[in-house]
């Protein structure tokens, strides 16, 4: 199983791709400041950051304890991803 910091590092690397992407793409397209897009995008990426480290250390110790393992085939790579959205949608709604 990976480690903590592998974990971390994993999920703010993640995170900061994503916003550099994400910021100017957004305000381009719906016509928002630069700044405004960067505070709602801040806010997003730090609910994701802490959503991913928790989601995946649980995802991993339920797939160690039901098959001894913690590698996945590609089904389970899809429900991982998927579940993972999901939880994060979840969040993000209200």
């Amino acid at each position: 199983m990976r480690t903590t910091k592998d974990r971390i590092r994993q999920a703010v690397s993640f995170e900061i791709i994503g916003l550099l992407i994400a910021i100017p793409l957004a305000a381009f397209v719906f016509g928002f400041e630069l700044d405004k897009t960067s505070v709602l995008a801040a806010i997003g990426a730090t609910m994701a950051t802490g959503w991913n480290y928790l989601f995946n250390l649980m995802f991993d110790h339920g797939l160690k304890r039901l098959t001894g393992s913690t590698r996945k085939s590609l089904k389970m790579r899809l429900f991982h991803a998927l579940s993972f959205e999901l939880g994060l949608m979840i969040t993000f709604l209200p």
